[in-house]
């Protein structure tokens, strides 16, 4: 009876062990991955900017010195809600 106990001991921590172990390796692994190096923003490639919806570009013509000779371009005249 105490061999039978003492095995079924014996594979509950071999067990726990491989499962600490394989824990161990699988933090490890994700840990020491090479972090991928995100892309400058040239331009808007999707709806949003990009698929992260970051809204930045990287144009440079309209700065904090010209933005006040901008002028309207265009107009759409929306219908009225429930028209």
């Amino acid at each position: 009876m105490q061999e039978k106990h003492r095995s079924s001991y014996m594979r509950a921590l071999a067990a726990a062990s491989l499962a600490v172990l394989l824990a161990g390796l699988f933090i490890l692994g994700g840990a020491s991955a090479p972090q991928k190096q995100a892309a400058p923003y040239t331009t808007w490639s999707a709806f949003g900017g990009a698929m992260d919806s970051m809204q930045y570009s990287a144009l440079t013509q309209i700065n904090k010195t010209n933005v006040n000779q901008l002028e309207q371009a265009w107009f759409y005249p929306a219908p009225a809600q429930g028209g």
